[in-house]
């Protein structure tokens, strides 16, 4: 959950960002709601050295889904969270997550429209990192 929490903080740091924190596992019907759905963890590298200690590379994936008023720019606040995300590495988030992190936002796209107005878009974030276990036994 601390994860989640953290990728929420920084996400929320995007200046067209007027949803306070993203809900976790579920997305607000209400327009301008967004929710942050974990997606699990997957090991890319996997390294153990004499000493017992081990290094691993992780992806850990996310789903970031916002409900909004369906109008010209919703769309648009979508590609420019993309860009944001590009131009703002989330060096806050190594503490949290690992070292040697990389983010990325991509495949964003609207998944639903509503009559009543509103529209629902998602786009998945994708964090790679380094986490480092050190075992020293005598």
């Amino acid at each position: 959950m601390q994860h989640v929490k953290a990728l929420g903080k920084y996400l929320s740091g995007f200046p067209q960002w007027k949803e306070g924190l993203p809900a976790v596992d579920t997305t607000p019907a209400i327009p301008e709601g967004c929710g942050l759905f974990p997606r699990g963890v997957e090991v890319l590298k996997r390294q153990e050295d004499v000493t017992g200690g081990v290094q691993l590379r992780l992806r850990q994936s996310f789903l970031l889904r916002r409900t909004a008023l369906r109008t010209e720019t919703s769309a648009g606040w979508l590609l420019a969270l993309q860009n944001w995300a590009l131009e703002n590495p989330p060096r806050e988030l190594e503490t949290v997550f690992g070292t040697n992190l990389q983010l990325r936002l991509e495949k964003g796209r609207l998944i639903r429209a509503e009559q009543s107005g509103t529209a629902t878009y998602e786009v998945a974030v994708i964090i790679e990192y380094t986490k480092e276990k050190h075992q020293y036994e005598n």
